[in-house]
């Protein structure tokens, strides 16, 4: 039998799956929150949890209508289960874990049913160990649980197009609401790239007549039905309760016009530049994208050559790159984007390895083993090369990566594990050796290195030793200026205070006057100092931040004026 062939008897399941959980799982309460991202979600998700207003999101006291509550509302709820055990951000945060563990579950189901068991198990492998899964998919972000639900109602639809289970059109309805609930209408966007791949074969056998293809519009009706039930609702109870102005807002100004390009919002525009998702799946791919481009070559290859292409594979075409395209021609770009489609690039993966693999590719893989390795061994030997080494560190990181402690120790067990899996005898399939060292490495990864970065992001002490330094009874005299919504959310999260913001000029010269009728002192962030100071060079500093000594950009002033 050739190594590179896959099936239930060699591939090692428990091991793999074993590797899989553990890399969902780890690195999840480690680290602080990282921005941009997790802050402002952490900080909505945790005054949901407090206020129970699970119809509009708050951020520090202010109405947050970029997304939809779904997921806001699920992490509320973890935090008043398991806030007190875990803490806040863990029990946050483990929304994301669980939403991973959905997401590869429907993976696996979904190409069980396009190739059997033999594609299903690596095709939830190769998801799990992606660099963009795994990045996603350890944040608190809204986006793991856009990727679930955009992957369950594809899967259901598989269902009902490939198996002729009709019923699963209702769950499909759910999970096409869900994803809706999430970010609104680019949910329902994305699953309907990946039913235009479903309904493109059905369509052509029906034009040729082949078979009976069933379309079951009564209950593909019905499943709309709960779509339209369920976002309806929430979009008349946002009306009643946030009244018309805020839902124009959210409507037209936040959805509508973001989906047509017209949006105001300038965050991540990047126009004109066609290949940056590209450039993202080949970073989000690694080490699989080879596999992927294989895949890619061979189907257009066969196409050329006018050999059969089957439907499955004009699915996965149509899924992935269309779900490519579309993002490609918005200017709004981010690669986060991207992830909901990284399914579709996991089962084409997945499919190559079912085949004997060019000498080209298994040597791509080969050294991918190679440098797993080399990086294997400066995690385990770092502390003992430290102080040689010309590396700049922040000096937190520098010192928790000097010094000999388990993270050294878990990737020391790993390297022995990877270079047996890599270069030692015995049965082991060559996919199952390039998965499981990947998964040892994205799993040191997270005990190490990820640690150390936090030491430096992390601003839970800055923003509470700040806060510390205003008295309470103080506190409703002052007002923040201008702040940024991650600044925001810090003090709320960390401090339970929404600091009141104040950016008109001239309601700011009244404050630093001392003849507002509100507010006699201010809280003034680094890059706002060139703002104040032209409002009133005179002031004095109360007090002040010392946010990680390297980056003096990210301090926190507190001033009165003289």
């Amino acid at each position: 039998m050739n190594h590179n062939t896959l099936n239930k008897e060699n591939i090692h399941q428990p091991v793999l799956i074993f590797m899989v959980i553990a890399i969902c799982f780890t690195g999840l309460f480690n680290h602080d929150l990282w921005t941009p991202d997790e802050p402002r979600v952490a900080a909505i998700s945790l005054g949901m949890s407090r206020n129970g207003n699970f119809i509009i999101p708050y951020l520090a006291g202010e109405p947050f209508i970029e997304k939809p509550p779904l997921h806001f509302a699920l992490a509320a709820g973890l935090t008043r289960i398991l806030g007190t055990t875990i803490g806040n951000t863990g029990a946050i945060r483990l929304l994301s874990a669980i939403m991973a563990m959905g997401t590869l579950a429907v993976t696996f189901f979904l190409a069980r049913r396009l190739g059997g068991i033999t594609l299903a198990l690596p095709a939830a492998i190769i998801l799990a160990t992606m660099p963009g899964f795994i990045d996603n998919f350890h944040r608190i972000r809204v986006d793991p649980s856009l990727a679930f639900f955009v992957a369950a109602a594809i899967w259901c639809f598989a269902e009902v197009y490939i198996a002729d289970r009709r019923w699963y059109c209702l769950p499909a309805g759910l999970f096409a609401a869900g994803a809706f609930l999430v970010k609104g209408f680019i949910g329902p966007v994305l699953i309907g790239i990946g039913w235009l791949g479903l309904a493109i074969p059905w369509l052509i056998k029906r034009i040729r007549g082949e078979g009976k293809p069933q379309f079951y519009a009564g209950v593909h009706c019905v499943g709309a039905l709960l779509f339209v039930i369920l976002t309806g609702s929430w979009m008349a109870l946002f009306r009643l309760k946030g009244g018309a102005d805020l839902w124009n807002l959210w409507f037209w100004e936040n959805q509508v016009a973001r989906l047509l390009g017209t949006s105001q919002e300038f965050n991540h525009m990047r126009p004109g530049k066609p290949y940056y998702y590209l450039i993202a799946l080949a970073m989000y791919g690694i080490p699989w994208i080879s596999a992927i481009f294989l895949w890619i070559w061979s189907f257009f290859r066969d196409l050329f050559k006018k050999r059969p292409v089957s439907a499955t594979r004009v699915f996965l075409l149509v899924w992935g790159f269309g779900t490519l395209v579309f993002l490609s021609l918005s200017a709004t770009k981010r690669s986060i984007y991207l992830t909901p489609a990284l399914p579709a690039f996991a089962i084409m993966g997945a499919h190559v390895f079912k085949e004997l693999l060019p000498k080209w590719c298994r040597m791509f893989f080969i050294s991918w083993l190679g440098l797993s390795v080399l990086i294997l061994v400066g995690l385990t030997g770092f502390p003992l090369v430290s102080g040689l080494l010309a590396i700049k560190m922040p000096p937190q990181a520098s010192a928790f990566m000097a010094v000999f402690s388990w993270k050294n120790l878990v990737a020391g067990i790993g390297l022995v594990i990877c270079l047996f899996l890599a270069f030692g005898p015995g049965r082991f399939p060559f996919f199952a050796r390039v998965a499981a060292t990947t998964a040892i490495l994205w799993i040191s990864i997270f005990l190490g290195p990820v640690k150390a970065v936090d030491l430096e992001k992390s601003m839970q002490e800055t923003v509470t030793e700040f806060s510390a330094q205003i008295p309470v009874h103080q506190r409703p005299r002052v007002a923040g200026l201008d702040f940024s919504e991650t600044m925001r959310a810090y003090f709320y999260y960390y401090c339970d205070w929404s600091v009141p913001q104040i950016k008109d000029p001239d309601r700011l010269q009244k404050i630093m006057a001392g003849i507002d009728p509100e507010f006699d002192s201010l809280i003034v962030p680094y890059k706002k100092l060139a703002q104040l100071k032209r409002i009133t060079p005179l002031y004095r500093t109360i007090g002040q931040s010392h946010p990680n000594k390297t980056n003096q950009k990210r301090k926190t002033y507190w001033v009165k004026g003289n």
